[in-house]
């Protein structure tokens, strides 16, 4: 949210809102480093919070007109999605999102955004609709469960071309423990045809909601602020000023196939 924007002294300043927490990209390496990958159930959370945001954007229109703006976001990765301690998510970075009722100022074969994330139909520079938002963020989904993405090549060429003309890895070859459900929506978004994928944000939530209401435990907000309680602790002295407790919540643990909890192992 941006909070107030002018000039002081000969600069221009943006105020926006502190988001205290940080990206998914630092998020999933610190979890990495520790040797525990954030369970299934919770990067479903966080995807389906995002879907949210998005929709949010792709159904937003003018106040005064009432006119469908279709804003894309057009660089939606894990460098712009932020988890805040309490366990909220923020989709940031519109600098080069587009409304329909904007000028169309990017110059040919220019690319927008970050290469491993775009569409099919962004690398051919097609007009683009929110589906291209919903196969990027399907790559982030990708990418949280298995620690890799989908494609992988030694330069921007050759990447380019596999997401235009080559199928990807299935998710379940670099994780067979993830189950159908979770599965099936991460293939779908990443359909090479966007009339194949999802054809809106709410859709994707939905099938995300079902996956989510089978694991059989709340899975929210309470539980993304323990994984960064865990994950990510404050130091002593801001955690004692800060914090009532000296015992912050511990994120739950899941076992691989994100079905079933089980035991809390002690802390390192």
């Amino acid at each position: 949210q941006i909070f107030d924007f002018g000039e002081a002294e000969g600069d221009y300043f943006i105020a926006m809102e502190h988001v205290d927490g940080p990206n998914l990209r630092t998020l999933a390496r610190r979890c990495a480093d520790r040797g525990s990958p954030i369970a299934l159930p919770l990067v479903a959370r966080m995807i389906s919070y995002v879907c949210e945001a998005l929709a949010y954007a792709h159904e937003l229109s003018d106040p005064e007109t009432g006119e469908w703006l279709r804003l894309i976001h057009r660089d939606v990765s894990p460098d712009n999605i932020l988890l805040s301690r309490s366990g909220d998510l923020k989709l940031v970075d519109f600098g080069i999102a587009k409304a329909v009722t904007q000028a169309h100022r990017t110059s040919t074969g220019l690319l927008k955004g970050k290469i491993a994330y775009m569409a099919p139909e962004q690398l051919l520079n097609k007009p683009l609709d929110l589906r291209a938002d919903i196969y990027a963020l399907a790559v982030v989904a990708y990418e949280l469960i298995s620690g890799i993405r989908p494609y992988t090549a030694d330069s921007d060429i050759h990447l380019m071309q596999a997401i235009v003309y080559e199928p990807h890895v299935p998710l379940a070859t670099r994780r067979p423990d993830v189950p159908d459900a979770l599965q099936r929506v991460v293939e779908r978004g990443l359909a090479k045809d966007r009339d194949e994928r999802y054809q809106s944000c709410r859709e994707m939530q939905a099938d995300l909601e079902q996956y989510l209401h089978g694991v059989g435990y709340s899975v929210g907000s309470f539980q993304l602020a323990a994984l960064m309680a865990e994950i990510m602790p404050r130091s002593e002295s801001v955690a004692a000023s800060r914090t009532p407790s000296r015992n912050p919540p511990r994120a739950p643990r899941f076992a691989p196939s994100g079905e079933q909890p089980v035991d809390e192992a002690p802390a390192a």
